[in-house]
C-alpha cells in the first residue's frame, strides 16, 4: 500500500505549481476507490466523494468523510443521502 501510495502521489505532484502543465494540458489527476481509507496516509487527495446508488455524492475533504464514516458508519451516510432525496 505504501509503495502504491508513494507512486500515485509522485505522479500527482508533477506540475503541481499550476492547474496546467507547460503545454497547456491539465495536470494529472486520478480516481482512487477505497473501502478502508489507508491510501490517504500516502496520497494527499483534494476531494472525496461517497458513491451511492451509482452516483458520486457527498463531495468533501476525504479525511473528513473517512472520519465521519469511522465514527458513525457507512450506514449513517446512506441514511443521510436517502433523507436528501
Amino acid at each position: 500500500m505504501a509503495l502504491i501510495g508513494r507512486v500515485i502521489q509522485s505522479l500527482l505532484q508533477q506540475n503541481h505549481s499550476s492547474s496546467e502543465d507547460k503545454t497547456g494540458r491539465p495536470k494529472p489527476s486520478s480516481l482512487i476507490i477505497t473501502h478502508t481509507g489507508y491510501i490517504l496516509h500516502y496520497v494527499k487527495a483534494d476531494t472525496g466523494y461517497i458513491l451511492f446508488d451509482g452516483r458520486l455524492q457527498c463531495r468533501n475533504d476525504p479525511n473528513l468523510i473517512l472520519k465521519h464514516i469511522r465514527q458513525h458508519g457507512y450506514r449513517e451516510c446512506i441514511r443521510c443521502l436517502q433523507d436528501k432525496e
